[in-house]
């Protein structure tokens, strides 16, 4: 099994990320008092869920 994923911060945003797996698309932010926007889950909430999976 080969797995790749492409990963990024989109232009013109400081926290909001992009990662991208086969036709799939899943954005990350962080919470507003680190210089996000809050309006996706922060990395380290899918690796939460990743494990529990």
């Amino acid at each position: 099994m080969h797995l790749v994923a492409d990963t990024g911060t989109l232009p013109g945003e400081f926290q909001l990320k992009l990662g991208k797996f086969m036709d799939h698309e899943i954005y990350s932010d962080e919470p507003k008092h680190i210089g996000g926007s809050d309006r996706y889950p922060p990395p380290m909430s899918y690796i939460a869920m990743g494990v529990g999976f």
